[in-house]
């Protein structure tokens, strides 16, 4: 782990250093500002495009000799007899015949030729293999750059992106600049950016950015020398060499070390950590399959979980079979005679016999399989590609399993045809395609998560020495395909532009309301949209760079139409519109328009899944996006109160889901009780499926408690409570919740309480306490900065005047009972006061609203932090200040009451049971509506007792006379306990849990 920091922190600190030039660079600045891009994206691009090809060069694919060292007779000749003239004059130059008949190269005359000969020379012989090319490729080309006293970038890495790997040279890939083979990969990883005009452009950026080994030796930190340090393997080339394939974490947590920390809150970007992928994933697909097959969930999950070793043991061939005769062989004579192995199928499987038994003639596993190969898996905010790379993998491994179970029943021819069509790079290339897509507003976001998308597939690229297309052979490496439809940038929460609905109710779209009738543009629509499908489908395999070309811009120039004419009424727009599409993220995304096979199939998503951003309103405001606020409280029914963005997300995803989907995230847990996530409580609660707290250990750099929630289209009457334990990294079912506990305003905290049935009863049994009294918060956040202006301290306690003072207490100086005040001082905005106190006169003349009458009232005072405390003020001579609340009371026994119920180990119990989401620094962040939802019981008998009793506590020191006061208050819990009915049982859990 620290040598995998280490790289993360020297990564970014060579994005730095190569965005600080870039930034110094004028002759950069000026194409940069040209052609639409930034110093920030260059940087990023680049040194993704570096990163894959470390990887790559390990697969031996870069720089392989294109020119045998020696040609034997027969091979001499095919290539001299082979087109006309040229050959017969090259081939004597390069290569000359020896005494044994072979032909040797002569390296001298290679040199010669130039770029035109090479080239064809290219053509005529075979060069080494793919998976031959040296392992440190990046490193030899450095070398011989310097050697040559050229730039590296301008002159190497310029040329090998923009024509080496990106352009189609033919079936042996010469490669005139390096005089060697260099294999077109396609994709557009390597395509510059729009308008980069890169061979008339000279950035000259320096060699010793790249590596300065010459002049650091050991401590050499170029960007070279760093990832030189690196094992980038992806496969198992020499004995001591661990196969690292793709660490599915290292480029993720690259994408976020390229952030700083205030940038990373700012844009709510934090990185998911493998076990909660994973988990996120294989959910994921537990229920929807078990949705769409209908087979029990247990058996569905058993499989996912447990199918690879299930496969080892069902798979295996079991039964000795005669050769001559088909007897099967029993005991010795399957050592004395000739036999071949046989599946049997009377055997017991260990695979569920509700997926697959021969005996009982089931087998759902070509269902399960054809269900896996068309969902349809979104993330809206993908960050470093955690999600589509977990569902990749989980489905490709799932179909594989299956693979194995198909082959029992095939000969060989088959099982030779199925183990090609269903290769692991096969599927997984089939899986991306027609399966995995997504969206984030940041270009770096999607960059990175189609870099992992395509070294996924590199991993599984095997090279084999025979071509056999129809058999899944290649004797070179596959173009990667194009994901700009399937991995877009753009603001997933956002379908409108200039305030004009870009999705309207449409018959194509399959959203129209009862009443509306189709249109002739509906028509119109479905024309475009099956075009779009057909178009789509054919770009993402589609190699031919004017072909791609033409592709993209007929998709453009569909979605323009579409998009056109709902701003026909407002040119303005319109030229908005234009300017608007040309910038690499986009203000809206279009779900319906731009991934129309989806919605038209299926109506929908069937998964949505993710670790939205987490950015809450103040936050959104100090970065200047009251705008977008605005737009997405007036377009959003979740978005009430002092929400976070996710609270947007958790809406968006839900609609884009079809009639059988089902979302799942990873959010903070503050939604589950606070007001700002209610009306999605309100809305989803019969859709809530299952919630695991991971607690505040997911993330290193967010200070939140997550929790993952599972939400389905398919309403449920239970609600499952999980937990992560990360001592030994396994997810633990803590319980089913029955819903009908929950009411509104369907508070979820409750079901992570151990005293459940407890806390329903005291709900059930008695009334709130906002039926008789009502909590309110003292002091706004407006009002306690005003408060301080005129806040101050006395010299002495005995200084102060009722007549001419107030006192001022804060949470901090907030007892039981009593207050804190003069006893230790008062922290208040960062300036601490030992008697503090404000003049009447003049905090009535600043205050002339509610909070200049709350001085004068008779009240409880409430803490707003860690612990249930509230102190009486009968006199009206307290000022409650910053985070706290109080409660107005006129009778002074109804007060002694109240503070004895609210001081109580039961309501301290209560809120911490029900809302456990609220916790902070392990005590409660305490809020009005919890204090109001108390549970209030009254009975005469115990009313007197408790007010008897808290004179008793009041006519005493609280500094000196502890113990008594402590006494006393047991015999106010004992009272407390027999006003509300609790039986023995409830009592110790709530004296284990106060004391503990």
């Amino acid at each position: 782990e620290a040598v995998t920091k280490d790289f993360f922190e020297k990564y970014r600190s060579k994005y730095l250093d190569l965005k600080e030039n870039l930034d110094s660079n004028e002759e950069f600045t000026a194409e940069a500002q040209a052609c639409g891009f930034d110093s920030e994206q260059f940087a990023k691009k680049l040194l993704g495009q570096i990163v894959f090809l470390y990887f790559i060069q390990k697969k031996g694919w870069l720089g392989v000799n294109a020119f045998p060292y020696m040609l034997t007779e027969r091979e001499y000749k095919n290539a001299f007899f082979s087109r006309g003239q040229k050959p017969k004059e090259l081939l004597p130059r390069v290569y000359k015949q020896k005494d044994d008949g072979n032909y040797y190269r002569s390296k001298e005359a290679l040199m010669s030729l130039d770029e035109e000969d090479e080239t064809m020379l290219s053509t005529l012989v075979k060069g080494d293999k793919w998976g031959n090319g040296p392992k440190d490729f990046m490193r030899q080309i450095f070398k011989g750059c310097t050697d040559k006293k050229q730039n590296f970038f301008d002159d190497y890495l310029e040329p090998l992106f923009y024509t080496g790997l990106n352009q189609n040279r033919g079936e042996n890939a010469f490669f005139a600049p390096l005089h060697r083979r260099i294999p077109f990969l396609n994709g557009g990883l390597f395509e510059e950016l729009d308008g980069y005009d890169w061979q008339n452009n000279n950035f000259n950026i320096p060699n010793t950015l790249f590596s300065n080994l010459d002049e650091k030796g050991l401590e050499a930190d170029g960007i070279l020398d760093v990832f030189d340090r690196y094992n980038f393997t992806i496969s198992e080339d020499e004995p001591m060499e661990r196969e690292v394939a793709i660490d599915p974490e290292m480029l993720g947590k690259i994408f976020e070390n390229l952030l700083d920390v205030k940038d990373r809150k700012s844009k709510g970007a934090f990185y998911t950590p493998r076990e909660i992928v994973h988990y996120m994933c294989r959910e994921s697909l537990i229920n929807y399959l078990t949705t769409n097959t209908q087979i029990p969930e247990d058996d569905i999950r058993k499989f996912v979980a447990l199918g690879e070793y299930f496969c080892d043991e069902d798979t295996r061939k079991t039964l000795a079979v005669d050769n001559e005769t088909g007897a099967v062989l029993q005991g010795n004579e399957i050592y004395t005679r000739k036999h071949h192995m046989e599946f049997d199928k009377n055997k017991e499987l260990e695979i569920p016999e509700t997926i697959l038994s021969f005996k009982k003639n089931i087998n759902r596993l070509e269902e399960i399989d054809s269900l896996l190969s068309n969902i349809k898996v979104v993330d809206l905010a993908v960050g470093s590609g955690a999600f589509p790379l977990g569902m990749l993998n989980e489905i490709v491994k799932i179909r594989s399993i299956i693979t194995a179970y198909m082959l029992i029943e095939k000969n060989g021819y088959e099982r030779l045809n199925c183990r090609a069509k269903r290769s692991a790079y096969q599927l997984k290339r089939d899986t991306i395609k027609n399966c995995i897509f997504a969206c984030d507003i940041e270009a770096s976001a999607t960059d990175i998560t189609k870099l992992r998308l395509w070294l996924s597939l590199v991993i599984d690229n095997q090279i084999m020495d025979q071509n056999d297309e129809l058999l899944g052979y290649f004797t070179k490496p596959r173009e990667l395909p194009n994901l700009d439809c399937n991995i877009i940038c753009g603001n997933s929460l956002i379908d409108e532009f200039y305030g004009i609905p870009l999705i309207t109710e449409n018959a194509a779209l399959g959203n129209l309301s009862a009443n509306r009738q189709g249109t002739t543009y509906d028509m119109d629509l479905e024309v475009n949209l099956n075009k779009l499908i057909a178009l789509q489908s054919q770009l993402y395999d589609e190699k031919d760079h004017v072909a791609k070309d033409s592709l993209k811009r007929e998709i453009q120039e569909i979605y323009n139409r579409i998009v056109l004419k709902q701003l026909d009424s407002s040119p303005q727009a319109q030229d908005a519109y234009y300017k608007a599409i040309l910038q690499p993220s986009k203000p809206f995304v279009l779900w319906q328009i731009y991934f129309p096979k989806v919605f038209k199939e299926k109506g929908g998503f069937d998964v949505v899944i993710g670790n939205p951003p987490y950015i809450d309103s103040e936050n959104m405001v100090n970065q200047g996006l009251e705008d977008q606020r605005a737009l997405l409280a007036k377009n959003f029914k979740f978005t009430k109160g002092n929400w976070d963005i996710y609270i947007a997300f958790f809406e968006k995803g839900w609609n884009l889901l079809n009639i059988n989907g089902l979302l799942t995230y990873i959010t903070p847990d503050k939604w589950i009780s606070k007001p700002f996530g209610a009306e999605m409580r309100k809305q989803l609660i019969y859709n809530f499926k299952s919630i695991l707290v991971s607690g505040r250990e997911t993330f290193e750099s967010a200070l939140v408690d997550s929790i993952i929630t599972i939400i389905t289209k398919i309403e449920n009457n239970k609600i499952e409570y999980l937990n992560m334990n990360y001592k030994t990294k396994q997810i633990e079912n803590v319980r089913f919740v029955d819903k009908d506990i929950l009411n509104s305003p369907y508070s979820l905290d409750i079901i992570f309480s151990n005293s459940i049935e407890t806390i329903a009863k005291l709900e059930q049994n008695n009334k709130k306490l906002k039926d008789y009294y009502q909590c309110e918060n003292a002091c706004s956040t407006s009002d306690c900065y005003k408060l301080k202006e005129i806040l101050y301290s006395l010299d002495a306690p005995e200084k102060f005047d009722k007549k001419i003072h107030y006192k001022v207490i804060n949470t901090g100086t907030i007892g039981r009972y009593f207050s804190r005040w003069g006893k230790q001082p008062m922290k208040y905005l960062k300036d601490k006061y030992q008697y503090p106190v404000v003049n009447r006169n003049d905090f009535h003349s600043l205050f002339p609203n509610s909070y200049g009458q709350k001085g004068n009232k008779k009240k409880i005072i409430i803490k707003g932090l860690t612990l249930l405390d509230s102190c009486i003020d009968y006199d009206g001579i307290i000022i409650p200040g910053k985070s706290t609340m109080m409660i107005e009371c006129n009778k002074f026994e109804d007060i002694l009451y109240l503070s004895g119920i609210i001081n109580s180990k039961l309501m301290i119990y209560f809120i911490k049971q029900k809302y456990s989401s609220s916790s902070y620094n392990g005590g409660i962040n305490f809020s009005k509506d919890m204090i109001n939802s108390l549970p209030w019981a009254i009975t005469e008998k115990g009313f007197l007792e408790i007010v008897k009793l808290v004179e008793q506590i009041l006519s005493l020191d609280s500094d000196n006379d502890i113990s008594k006061i402590k006494s006393i208050e047991e015999e106010i819990n004992n009272i407390v306990y027999k006003i509300y009915n609790l039986t023995e049982d409830d009592i110790r859990m709530i004296e284990t849990s106060c004391n503990s």
